[in-house]
């Protein structure tokens, strides 16, 4: 799904006792993988990883900036994260992931209006990020909410082979 951000989205603060605060690195990373892990667990694709792994392929990537990663508190606890790169022109979110007791909030949609203002304030006009149509956390509906719309299509199918009898 992809956004022009000269088009306009909308504005929204952190809902009532949730603060959105700048990724620390060498201090956030194990909370925010386990958000990420969380998130995604139910996801066709998912595999759990080892931190190690995890951060090297997140932290050591020749993109990686920690301005553009947000992590949301409640309390003392994360709740939430997303995950952004910038590739050239366009603004790339990897991950955002709520975990499940805190989704439905809102959350979700002040980090990534949150993103979409760190994009912009690099001269960024488009970003763009891949969800699975069928996730049943309601992220098409979240990302459909504030202006994207879907730029490409993958059908993925399965076809399950039997032995000859």
């Amino acid at each position: 799904m992809t956004i022009d951000l000269k088009a306009g989205y909308p504005t929204v603060d952190a809902p009532a006792g949730i603060e959105i605060r700048g990724f620390r690195r060498g201090v956030d990373e194990r909370a925010v993988q386990a958000v990420v892990e969380e998130s995604f667990a139910d996801h066709f694709r998912f595999a759990a990883e080892p931190h190690d792994e995890w951060a090297s392929r997140r932290l050591g990537h020749p993109e990686f900036d920690p301005d553009l990663w947000f992590v949301a508190w409640e309390g003392e606890e994360v709740v939430a994260a997303v995950l952004a790169y910038a590739f050239g022109d366009l603004g790339w979110v990897r991950e955002l992931g709520v975990r499940t007791r805190w989704r439905g909030r809102g959350i979700g949609k002040a980090l990534l209006l949150e993103t979409f203002r760190a994009f912009e304030r690099r001269k960024l006009d488009r970003v763009s990020l891949g969800v699975d149509a069928e996730n049943a956390s309601g992220a098409t509906r979240l990302y459909l909410g504030v202006g994207m719309f879907e730029e490409e299509r993958h059908d993925l199918y399965q076809l399950a082979l039997r032995r000859a009898p």
